[in-house]
């Protein structure tokens, strides 16, 4: 009752702008936030329980990119067990760079780096966008990104949801235009198992619009499957500034 107006209150009031109230409730999603967010942290620690729960559907799409050493932006959105997609990616022996921003308290920031930490992850600022272009072309690695929410940064204005929405490809795009795929991904759970699924590929040197669209209509199909597995909570969703024009 104390937060109708805050976190909760939010939840509920763009799950009936988009309409989808009728699909899942505010409960059902702080539900989902909390119980994909331990999964997320005892898969990252080695749980072998939790591990052995998660099924991997469509590899052979970024297997085929790593054979053939192309650089690679895989990109997703805060759904499901996230968490858990940059060590995904750690499977196939390339270097990932993930980039994150610090929390308010520098100690959650500390404790979440080293869960975090992977032999094959390097875990940058976006800051360093410039020096991550570079080592991504040059190391042919892997650049793991969610697109849909970011604390500083120029969006892509988007239809999502029947709702303007900014969806922040600038990054993934500049990337495609110097040479990397992009391979969209996502991760959802069923009872106690986790579906990791790679959707799509673009091309090097695809279109803008086509990635744009393409893959807000891909975002909006993943809502639309699991509402209840996206963060409806974050304060910025569906707030469109004046950059994002």
């Amino acid at each position: 009752m104390t937060h109708q107006d805050r976190a909760w209150g939010r939840v509920k009031r763009l799950l009936k702008e988009t309409s989808l109230d009728s699909k899942t409730t505010p409960r059902a999603v702080f539900y989902s936030l909390y119980k994909n967010a331990i999964f997320s942290y005892r898969f990252l620690l080695g749980h072998k329980k939790t591990i052995q729960n998660v099924i991997y559907e469509n590899e052979n799409l970024i297997q085929d990119l790593v054979k053939n050493n192309t650089p690679i932006v895989a990109m997703s959105i805060h759904q499901g067990p996230f968490e858990i997609l940059h060590r995904t990616l750690c499977r196939y022996h390339h270097k990932v760079f993930l980039l994150t921003n610090p929390f308010p308290s520098s100690a959650l920031t500390e404790a979440l780096k080293k869960i975090r930490s992977h032999a094959h992850l390097e875990e940058l600022s976006p800051d360093h966008t410039g020096e991550v272009l570079k080592k991504l072309i040059r190391e042919k690695g892997i650049l793991a990104m969610l697109v849909d929410q970011a604390k500083s940064a120029k969006g892509n204005l988007v239809s999502l949801c029947h709702k303007d929405y900014n969806l922040f490809l600038r990054l993934p795009i500049k990337a495609n235009q110097m040479g990397a795929a992009i391979i969209t991904f996502r991760t959802f759970s069923i009872k106690d198992q986790v579906i990791v699924r790679f959707e799509k590929i673009y091309s090097p040197k695809t279109e803008e619009n086509i990635i744009t669209e393409g893959f807000s209509k891909e975002m909006e199909s993943w809502i639309e499957e699991h509402p209840e597995q996206w963060t409806w909570n974050y304060h910025k969703n569906f707030k469109v500034d004046d950059y994002g024009v």
